[in-house]
């Protein structure tokens, strides 16, 4: 017997976990809000959905089938000839088996149509030869290739809102305790919607990866700071350069600050000696914090000056 583990899953996560109805989606905030309408009150009409590969144009046309009870008729678009067209088009003239009431005739990547077929959907578009009780969805990448009087028979919804990267870790999250039979160790999810740039799909497929046994990627923390920080950060800088280049500053710490300011205690007392002290620290731009004692004075650095200057500054107050 082999000892392989199995999976709790016998379908691809894509798969099992694409969304069912139109609100399922994650991101794509402007066509779910047409869609959830439409969908609501269906009617006979065509769509061109555009977008990169991934964005969930084919998945949104299966749930809108799904939720409409439509009867699907996929056509790829290699298929998709004259006589493709013209055959589709006869068979969906009949009404779908019940409960059915649409038929929702979907033509992935239609930018690769023959130019006949592309021409041959024109009149199917309007009310020329218009297909009774159907929803027409195309999909396609770009729409170069696709002439001005066919997108404009469309409603054209564009593709283009990446769900937030919140919302993927979110699903990612919720997917991998609901199939990580294993219990395995939890994956860096912010890392492997990192990796995937966001895209949902191949996030999909990383996490299934993962499941699988393999190491994901690891998210490298990077701090962001804003320009205010950055800004505030290169002053420090600067100022501590400053001071490192400057002469030892005053300090309590200083033979010839607390020598000359001893002997003045004892010539006109504490208090008189801490009035100088203050007008000297004031005179050289110091500031003063006193606790009680002149052998006890801190003195913070604001603007520090050298030593000599700070001792002349000193003695000036004491003549004066």
């Amino acid at each position: 017997m082999s000892d392989a583990p199995t999976l709790g899953f016998p379908e691809s996560l894509s798969e099992k976990y694409q969304p069912k109805t139109v609100t399922d989606f994650i991101g794509l905030a402007g066509p779910k809000t047409v869609l959830s309408n439409f969908v609501a009150q269906p009617y006979p009409s065509a769509w061109l959905f555009t977008g990169e590969s991934g964005k969930g144009k084919t998945t949104m046309a299966l749930a809108m089938a799904e939720q409409i009870g439509a009867e699907l008729k996929h056509v790829p678009s290699r298929d998709c000839t004259l006589q493709m067209v013209t055959d589709v088009a006869y068979h969906c003239h009949y009404m779908p088996w019940a409960p059915k009431k649409f038929w929702l005739i979907l033509v992935d990547e239609s930018n690769e149509m023959t130019p006949p077929a592309q021409d041959a959907w024109l009149s199917k578009l309007d009310a020329t030869d218009k297909i009774p009780n159907t929803v027409i969805v195309f999909t396609t990448n770009d729409t170069y290739r696709l002439a001005p009087r066919f997108q404009s028979r469309c409603r054209v919804l564009t593709f283009n809102e990446e769900p937030t990267a919140g919302e993927v870790v979110s699903m990612l999250r919720k997917i991998w305790h609901l199939e990580n039979h294993r219990e395995l160790p939890e994956p860096d999810f912010e890392a492997i919607v990192l990796e995937c740039a966001g895209n949902y799909r191949s996030s999909l497929m990383k996490l299934e990866l993962a499941l699988l046994g393999l190491r994901p990627p690891e998210t490298v923390k990077v701090e962001v700071q804003s320009p205010q920080a950055l800004a505030y950060a290169s002053r420090k800088r600067q100022r501590a350069a400053s001071r490192s280049a400057q002469p030892s500053p005053v300090a309590l710490q200083s033979t010839a600050v607390a020598s000359f300011l001893s002997e003045l205690e004892t010539k006109i007392g504490k208090q008189p000696a801490a009035v100088i002290l203050q007008k000297a620290c004031r005179a050289t731009g110091q500031r003063l914090y006193v606790d009680g004692k002149i052998g006890h004075v801190t003195i913070k650095a604001v603007n520090r000056v050298p030593e000599p200057e700070f001792m002349a500054a000193l003695q000036a107050q004491a003549k004066g």
